[in-house]
């Protein structure tokens, strides 16, 4: 039955043998079209069948045939589900119109968009109405800074505490993605604590005269949710931060701490220790390396680096160190040397300076 079905809405064999993209192009838009007129009527099999012919059909056609075909069925709330997932990682022109109003994408499409799609489909995702929560988190971590300007303009995007801290990481040198963040009203209280810490002054002044000031109970709770994640993985837990900060402070007392020995430790498997050192040299509060080792993103530690003129032989020693030894590849490491590499050490030195007097 489902045979006979399908070679009346098209016959393949004759397709294949025709060579005519002009009549591909056509049949595509005839059987869209049937399929939208018939749907209210249609069983849930010959459903199927449309789903699956559209399917093949679109291999068939031009870019610009196949974006009609989207504008059109994006929108119908019966649409196949299989061919809008098709279109939803075309060309981004064929797949605009489905990212942004296909309602019959289920979180899990919208999760495999955001993971396999490029760049053009993330922003498309960012835009996207009623975004969940846990595409919004796929979002921010696959996407860069554009992507996380457009996701944190989105008022209907809901994020998790872990996506709104990626943003706030995102924001350290972006004035105007601190300013859209700190628009946002479902902010939780330890990310508006942060986001006072280590705003520019100007967004500071516009946070405090919204009323947020920064709290001691809310800097108390702002602490225990670091202290929470580094509990929670057992990996970390194998590093004793307090300790490696009070015998690297004592070091630092007796001489001037270098490069040198930093690479010491974190070559003799003492990151912990090689960590405490940098923060020290950079006058940073141990409480931010905390944080910044539980990431995935070693751009803090390379920012420190790169104020302190750090060698690459260093920074390759850190990326294959704590968090970065089981969280980067090959290639991600390798990225991390070359991002390394472009840093402008007056920026860097101008963020370590703000990050040691915010207490960040």
């Amino acid at each position: 039955m489902m045979h006979a079905v399908e070679t009346e809405l098209v016959n393949f064999k004759r397709l294949a043998d025709d060579k005519s993209i002009e009549q591909r192009n056509d049949l595509i838009g005839h059987v869209a079209d049937l399929y939208l007129l018939t749907v209210e009527r249609c069983p849930s099999e010959l459903v199927a069948t449309y789903d699956d012919v559209l399917i093949r059909l679109a291999d068939l056609v031009e870019t610009a045939t196949l974006k009609v075909v989207s504008e059109k069925i994006a929108t119908h709330d019966k649409a196949p589900k299989g061919f809008l997932r098709r279109l939803a990682v075309d060309d981004i022109e064929v797949a605009r119109p489905v990212i942004r109003n296909a309602v019959d994408l289920a979180v899990d499409d919208l999760i495999s968009i955001a993971r396999l799609g490029s760049k053009p489909h993330l922003l498309e995702l960012a835009d996207r109405k009623a975004l969940p929560v846990e595409v919004t988190d796929i979002v921010v971590e696959e996407g860069d800074v554009e992507v996380h300007h457009r996701v944190c303009a989105n008022e209907s995007a809901q994020f998790s505490e872990r996506g709104f801290r990626t943003l706030l990481d995102s924001s350290l040198t972006d004035e105007v993605l601190q300013e859209r963040l700190s628009t946002r009203r479902d902010l939780p209280a330890a990310i508006v604590t942060a986001l006072v810490e280590e705003a520019s002054e100007a967004v500071r002044r516009k946070l405090k005269s919204r009323g947020f000031e920064p709290a001691e109970r809310s800097l108390g709770e702002a602490k225990a949710i670091v202290a929470e994640r580094l509990s929670a993985d057992p990996w970390l837990q194998r590093y004793d931060f307090d300790s490696a900060a009070r015998l690297v402070g004592l070091r630092a007392r007796a001489e001037r701490l270098t490069e040198p020995m930093i690479l010491d430790y974190l070559r003799g498997g003492q990151f912990a220790e090689g960590v405490a050192a940098l923060a020290i040299m950079a006058e940073i509060p141990m409480e931010a390396v905390r944080h910044w080792s539980m990431r995935s993103d070693p751009k803090p530690f390379l920012y420190v680096c790169r104020a302190l003129d750090f060698g690459k032989a260093t920074v390759a020693a850190l990326l294959e160190a704590g968090p970065w030894l089981r969280k980067l590849d090959r290639q991600g490491r390798s990225d991390a040397l070359q991002a390394y590499e472009l840093l402008d050490p007056a920026l860097s030195r101008r963020i370590i300076e703000q990050l040691s007097g915010s207490g960040a």
